[in-house]
């Protein structure tokens, strides 16, 4: 099948009649043509997968930003990360949350060996928001979701959250995740849901490194993901 228009739109003009930002004729012609209505969805989806694929594409790992925090970095990458940081309002409020992380105790820490004890500190990550849209594979089972998966990087681990309505309870919501990437671990991944600092739901990675919490009031959390390799933190999780 083939558009009757009588000139070809050009890919930008579809996209621009998708988001309303062109002239009524156009956007009456793509609203009412199969054709150019199945080309701009499709150009929309490959916009919304490039711009999560590229967001933050040239920012530093959060661990180089921990090391930095930390005065652990090279004299000639702090040099780097330090010009970056003056352009990256993204990164610098990573820093504040990486700095907030550094701060807490941790009770295993050994105080005979500060900077072995860093370094298990630094293993502490928080994860950051990379990207999520039309595209991004949902987590097993999810197909239909109600929002766009999020996807979390921290380190060598990606997480994939999609948040949707708790069929089971009006008013309530689903938190399901896929975690790929997680270093190897003596102990099972514990998943925690927090709110003011007050533990709300627990649930355990399985094997193919899905999860599910269910039963969740609106409102905004923070995602703990823990084992004896590494302890993983989502702030400002919006559910």
């Amino acid at each position: 099948m083939n558009c009757k228009h009588t000139s070809q739109f050009e890919d930008f003009e579809l996209l621009l009649a998708l988001n309303g930002d062109t002239d009524p004729i156009t956007r009456t012609h793509v609203a009412q043509c199969p054709v150019c209505t199945a080309r701009a969805t499709h150009l929309k989806a490959l916009e919304q997968r490039a711009t999560a694929l590229l967001f933050r594409a040239d920012c530093p790992p959060a661990l180089d930003l921990a090391e930095y925090q930390a005065g652990l970095a090279a004299s000639d990458y702090s040099r780097v990360l330090q010009s970056h940081l003056a352009n990256c309002s993204h990164c610098r409020a990573e820093l504040v949350q990486i700095e907030a992380i550094l701060a807490q105790p941790d009770p295993y820490l050994q105080p005979a060996e500060p900077l072995a004890g860093l370094k298990q500190q630094l293993a502490r990550l928080t994860a950051r928001l990379t990207g999520g849209g039309a595209g991004v594979p949902a987590p097993v089972g999810l197909r239909g979701q109600d929002d766009a998966p999020l996807i979390y990087n921290a380190g060598d681990t990606d997480l994939i959250l999609s948040i949707h309505s708790d069929a089971a309870h009006t008013g309530y919501r689903t938190l399901t995740g896929l975690v790929l990437g997680l270093p190897d671990s003596d102990t099972a991944t514990q998943i925690s849901l927090l709110q003011q600092g007050a533990e709300t739901s627990r649930t355990t990675l399985d094997s193919s490194g899905n999860f599910m919490l269910e039963h969740l009031l609106p409102g905004s959390y923070s995602l703990l993901l823990e084992n004896t390799a590494c302890t993983i933190t989502i702030l400002d999780l919006t559910i």
